[in-house]
């Protein structure tokens, strides 16, 4: 039986997986029968087909684009975990989007918002070919930078009531990061006192002052 670039159909590999359970031969044997590169190989359909079940091959992965763009499905993962939890998210949306479907009411974000407790807003958005900006507009969910922005605000106010106003970009910018888990820089520090109107006091030059005044 010989394969054109090592590429198997998801019946070949149920039929592969089947035949290794019904205990048709040993796993060797059975890789040369089906002509497949190495067992390793059927190593990973055996444990993906008793996590996923009948399910476990309907989404092919292998030379998809790696580019990352939106709308493409993830092709490459770092361990066989990794994947199949990749593919449980798909099996997932895909089932709630069938049932939307029967419904007649398909709303995808709505999906999303079900299970991002246990998936990544990202890897569901590219899924379902969303963006994630569109993602928590709709939901009317703050983004995690809107949170952080949020904090940073009060942090800047706080410090700027405290000091009376004296504060300039670069120190209120070593005051937010000292409560901050996450680097803060001095354009968003500006950026943010701008939007909130919030100027330093600008001091005067004592010396100056008293040198004119010499000068009278």
């Amino acid at each position: 039986m010989s394969r054109i670039n090592n590429k198997y159909s998801k019946e070949f590999k149920l039929e592969t997986v089947k035949k290794y359970l019904d205990g048709y031969c040993s796993l060797v044997s059975l890789t040369k029968e089906m002509n497949i590169k190495n067992k390793s190989q059927v190593k990973d359909w055996i444990k993906k087909y008793k996590l996923l079940g009948e399910g476990a091959f309907d989404f092919e992965t292998r030379g998809r684009s790696k580019t990352g763009r939106k709308g493409s499905p993830k092709s490459n993962f770092k361990s066989l975990e990794e994947e199949i939890q990749y593919l449980r998210m798909e099996n997932e949306y895909l089932k709630k989007l069938q049932a939307q479907q029967k419904n007649k009411k398909v709303n995808k974000f709505e999906i999303i918002d079900d299970l991002k407790v246990k998936y990544p807003v990202v890897s569901l958005c590219s899924f379902a070919e969303l963006s994630r900006s569109g993602y928590y507009k709709c939901m009317n969910v703050k983004t995690p930078r809107a949170l952080q922005n949020i904090e940073i605000t009060s942090l800047i106010i706080k410090c700027h009531e405290e000091v009376k106003g004296i504060y300039g970009v670069e120190r209120l910018k070593l005051y937010v990061n000292r409560y901050t888990s996450y680097p803060v820089n001095h354009k968003r520090i500006s950026r943010l006192m701008k939007e909130n109107s919030i100027k330093a006091v600008i001091r005067k030059n004592i010396k100056l002052d008293i040198i004119n005044l010499q000068g009278l």
